[in-house]
């Protein structure tokens, strides 16, 4: 990646994309070749970093709304938290593996995203903005955007080996795996409308050429 000398606003939106690309590249490939199981004992003991679960905790089901100075406060009884997974087993090796491909399957999704933006922008720096490619970029990062919105919904019914029907203390119980916090389903769509717009583009831009 060599850095232009013609800088503007479209070079320096892709430089960013990329490093940002790189940065994600690396975190993912560290996680996957560490896995990250860690021998935390003598005991041959393999651990992982937290799971984000959700956690129902039954003493805040039906607590009251907490009103002062005119503010009204409601208690969820879902609260977000991390578990960190550990066995001595080898055989639930698989289910820590399973845990630690769906936490990177966001930074997958985020990293593909990435990649396609900044293949967009450099196009676009380089004066071609209604490129055929632009247009099959955009709709790429719009389905992944939809797909990321549609996993997250669907967090819910993801199995959970080790620890479905857990009850960790005081009635707090396990109740779902979190796909990580946010909702790309609008940016899904604004993209795939970008792309139709690029496509237009590039077809009255072909259109133009063969009257001229």
């Amino acid at each position: 990646m060599k850095l232009k000398k013609d800088w503007s606003l479209a070079y320096f939106l892709y430089y960013m994309f990329r490093i940002s690309f790189w940065i994600f590249a690396i975190n993912i490939s560290l996680q996957v070749l560490i896995l990250p199981f860690i021998g935390i004992k003598e005991s041959s003991s393999f651990t992982m970093s937290g799971v984000p679960v959700v956690l129902t905790v039954d003493a805040l089901s039906g607590s009251p709304d907490l009103e002062e100075n005119d503010i009204s406060i409601s208690i969820s009884e879902n609260i977000q938290s991390r578990i960190f997974v550990a066995t001595q087993s080898k055989n639930n090796l698989w289910a820590l593996f399973y845990y630690n491909m769906v936490m990177i399957f966001d930074w997958l999704v985020i990293l593909i995203i990435l990649y396609f933006i900044s293949k967009v922008l450099k196009n676009v720096a380089q004066g071609s903005p209604f490129s055929k490619k632009n247009a099959r970029y955009l709709f790429t990062v719009g389905l992944l955007m939809l797909l990321g919105s549609l996993l997250h919904m669907l967090s819910i019914y993801l199995p959970m080996p080790l620890l479905e029907g857990l009850v960790l203390s005081d009635g707090i119980r396990v109740k779902s795996i979190m796909i990580k916090e946010g909702n790309f389903m609008i940016g899904g769509f604004m993209s795939l409308v970008l792309g139709y717009v690029f496509k237009e583009g590039n077809r009255m831009y072909e259109e133009q050429k063969l009257t001229v």
